[in-house]
């Protein structure tokens, strides 16, 4: 099934966003103002359950120091 997922829709699938990089925008997001005093495991928990279209396109938007 995931096969199937990941063949009709590519965008849905975590290929580029690795753990490494994840804690790496966490470590990001945390200078901003909205993440400042939160757990970065917990910040890493919240980008690890997007996929790398959310990931991407919602760091970018929302959180400048990731760029």
């Amino acid at each position: 099934m995931n096969l199937r997922k990941a063949a009709a829709h590519p965008t849905l699938v975590r290929m580029i966003f690795g753990e490494g990089m994840l804690r790496d925008m966490a470590k990001a997001c945390k200078k901003e103002a909205q993440w400042k005093d939160s757990n970065e495991k917990y910040v890493v928990e919240d980008f690890g359950i997007m996929s790398d279209s959310q990931d991407g396109k919602g760091s970018i938007c929302y959180y400048p120091h990731t760029n």
